[in-house]
Order: C-alpha cells, then structure tokens, then sequence
C-alpha cells in the first residue's frame, strides 16, 4: 500500500511540473533544421504524449523510480532521532498454605520512552543518505532514458504503419488489375478467341495477387495492435494512419551547423553521461562511508521511566495492609562506541567502493566515444537518405506526370485503360519509394536528434528527471 501510494504520488508530481519542464528544454536547446516526425503527423504526436502515462513499459519503469524514493527515505531515517515506547501490567496473588493466612495481593504497571540520535559519525550518515539521493536521480534518469528509447521505437512503428498502409493499397490496386484482367480473358474464352489452357494463368494471377493483399491486410492490422501495446493506448485506427508522410523541408548547411554545435561539448549533457557521472559520485561517497567504519562514533540518549506498585498484605498484628511504592528515573547522557576490528571488512568495502567508481568512469569514457562514432555514423546516413529524398521525389513527379498524361490519352480514346492501370501502378510503387524513402530520413533524423539527448518528446517529461544528484 505504502509503494502504491508513493507511486501515486510521485506520477502527480512529475507530471504537474511537465508544463515548465517542457519551457525549460526549449530554452536550454537550438531550434530544430528539420522537422521531426510528430511535426508533420499529428496523431503521432498524442500518441508519443499518451506513451508517458499508458505505456506498460513507462508504467514498470516508474516503480524503479518509486523504490529508489522509498530507499532514500530509510537511508536518511538514521540521521533523525529515534523514539521508542513500553510499557506494561501485572497481577499476582500468594497465598500460604496456613490455616488462618490471607494471601498477599500485588498489582504493578510501568511505562517508559527513550530517544537517541546520532551527533558524530564522521559524515557516515549524511554519505550513505546522498548515495540514496544520488540512486534516485539515477533512476529518474533511466526512466528518461527508456521514454526516449520508447519514443524512438514509436517513431518507427508508426512511419512503417504508414508504409504497409501504402503496400496494401498497392497491393489491392494490383489484385483489382488482374481481376479486371481476368474478366477480359475469361470474355475471350468464352468468345473462342484463346483455349482453355491460355485461361490459366490469369486465374492463377489472381489467386496470388489476392494472397497478397490479405498478407498485406493482415500485417497492417498486426502491426496496428503492437504500435497500440507498445504505446498503452486503446486502439491505433485506420483513421489514424494516414496515406502518406509530407515531404520534410530541410537543408544541408543548416544541419552541418547544427551537428557542429553538438559535437562541441563531447556529449555531457546526455542522459546516460549523466547516470556514469552520478555513478562516479556514489563511488567516491561509498568510499568516504567505509573509511568511517573504524572510527569512534557518538551518539546522545536519553529515557524516562515510571512504575507504579500496590501490595495488600498482613502486618505483624494480623491486619491486612496496603502499601503502595511509585519510582520514577530520568536519564540522558552522551555514549560513545568504536570498532576496533571488523575481519578487514573495511579494507573491502573500501576496495569495492574504489573499484566500482574506477568501472563508472571506464563506462563513461567508453560511453562517450561510441556515442561519437554512432553520432558521426548517423551523420553521414542522414545525408545519404535526403539525397535519395530527392531522387524519389523526381521519380515520384515523372511518374504522375506521366499517369496524367495518359488518362488524356484514354479520355482521348487513342489509348486503352489498362495502359493507364500500368501507369497508375508504376506512379503507385515511385508514391511508395518516396514515402519509404521520407520515412528513412525522418527515422534517422529522429534517432539522432534523441541519441544527442536534444530530443523534444523528452518535454513530456517533468524537469526532475533531467536534474543532476548531489
């Protein structure tokens, strides 16, 4: 119940402060040379807003975030003092096995309180609470990272969507040719004009391109349900998808400029550089709690206790008697203790402490150079897929213009209509190679831009999970 509560909590925390988490990015970043997918597809864009809270993988990753609140809670617990309680009741009865003796009676109650805080650890204290401190950013950041990640995938999902869209209607148009096909081949058998054996492969023409197209049908409709899971929404409707993917408006200069702006500050300001740098300062902190181990610590106390005692009896004369007692003590004082041997454990703990800030700072050296190379790699792939961007688009006009031209044909009557299917068939296929090809630029454009941690989508997100541990 305590975990369900944090994460409620914590899910009405992060998501109030998105709005100026959201300013704050745009301010902190340069403007975009191109447009990224969500830009040009609206419904892509709720969906990415809908991912934040709906995803089940955003929703799992939360509660790493919620552990990590709830740790920093018990490890700052030491630093505050600590009150404890008791008490208690009884009753007795003793009874002499003498003719004429009464039985003594006796009731008693006590309660006590005591407190203790720790004055002097060496720091010990408030080290192992910044470590925890340090662990919550730490997740916080990871669950950034994996929403970016996460936003990535969707991204892709959803500009494929668009091309199996396009291949089903490509394919349905190439089944409706063959049909139309086969209607004029079976009116020609029955004319007398071809054999029965001439009719067969129309038939079978027809039987594959229909198999295609429920392949087709059926992969568009699977991928629409995985984009819908991946996502945590409802249903991806074929309302959604749309027909094609706008042209993107860029320009080679601008985006040379803008990879030049970012290859300056050698990635330190991306998520994962800074979950190795909060990484590094646990390490150096852990250390800092092992070297306090063998030292002597100090600690305050102090406690009150009352009791309270009723006795009935017989005195010397044989009269039955009470006598009550009551005692009352205070105490506080100042305590110290010191392990003066541990087994070397503190010798270990210091070693691993050094050790695993030694790891962290490899990763991130590591991290950082093949982040470079893939930066520079994605560069390069950026610029191949707009030239062959533009390639497409040339193909794309030649072949419309040429569908129009002969639909001016067939209206003319100088020429019949399957050669305008034809056409009609090769413009679909240069629609699709542009599509498939913006969808290529728009894709690696959007893995750049997120992988440089400069991605917008990240606004979703509240300011906390951008912030460094102390």
């Amino acid at each position: 119940m305590f975990l369900t509560n944090l994460v409620k909590n914590s899910l009405r925390t992060f998501f109030g402060m998105a709005l100026l988490a959201g300013a704050a990015f745009a301010e902190s970043n340069p403007p975009m040379p191109a447009a990224l997918p969500e830009d040009l597809l609206p419904d892509l864009k709720r969906i990415l807003e809908a991912a934040v809270k709906q995803s089940p993988t955003m929703l799992a990753r939360n509660l790493d975030v919620a552990q990590a609140e709830a740790n920093y809670i018990m490890d700052r617990a030491p630093m505050l003092p600590s009150i404890a309680g008791s008490g208690s009741y009884s009753k007795s009865e003793t009874r002499l096995d003498t003719p004429g003796s009464f039985p003594t009676k006796s009731d008693s109650f006590s309660y006590g309180l005591s407190a203790s805080q720790p004055v002097f650890q060496w720091g010990a204290l408030k080290y192992q609470r910044d470590i925890s401190k340090l662990q919550v950013a730490i997740a916080a950041k990871q669950y950034a990272e994996v929403y970016r990640t996460l936003a990535v995938n969707i991204r892709a999902q959803y500009l494929a969507l668009i091309q199996k869209k396009l291949v089903l209607r490509n394919t349905r148009f190439a089944q409706q040719m063959a049909e139309s096909n086969l209607a004029i081949q079976e009116a020609r058998l029955r004319d007398g004009r071809i054999s029965s054996g001439d009719i067969i492969n129309p038939r079978l023409a027809v039987d594959e391109a229909r198999i295609y197209s429920d392949r087709a049908e059926a992969d568009y409709d699977q991928s629409r349900r995985l984009l819908a899971l991946s996502a945590g929404v409802g249903e991806i409707t074929d309302e959604m998808v749309p027909s094609s993917i706008p042209k993107p408006v860029y320009a080679a200069q601008t985006l040379a400029a803008y990879f030049d702006s970012f290859r300056a500050d050698d990635f330190e300001n991306t998520l994962m550089a800074g979950v190795y740098r909060d990484t590094i300062r646990q390490g150096e902190l852990r250390y800092r709690v092992a070297r306090a181990r063998l030292l002597p610590k100090i600690n305050l106390s102090a406690s009150y206790n009352y009791g309270n005692q009723s006795n009935l009896a017989q005195d010397g004369t044989g009269k039955l008697t009470i006598v009550q007692s009551a005692t009352t003590s205070k105490y506080y004082g100042v305590y110290g203790y010191w392990t003066l041997f541990d087994g070397l454990a503190t010798r270990g703990a210091k070693l691993s402490a050094l050790a695993a800030k030694r790891l962290a700072e490899q990763n991130l050296e590591s991290y950082k150079k093949t982040l470079s190379e893939q930066v520079r790699g994605l560069e390069k792939q950026i610029g191949f897929s707009g030239r062959l961007m533009d390639l497409t688009e040339i193909r794309l006009a030649l072949a419309q213009d040429g569908v129009k031209k002969v639909a001016g044909d067939v209206n003319n009557g100088v020429t019949p209509q399957s050669t305008l299917d034809s056409f009609t068939q090769m413009a679909n296929k240069a629609e699709l190679d542009s599509v498939v090809a913006r969808a290529d630029f728009l894709s690696r454009w959007s893995d750049y831009v997120s992988t440089l941690g400069v991605d917008p989508a990240l606004q979703n997100l509240p300011a906390r999970y951008f912030r460094n541990g102390k």
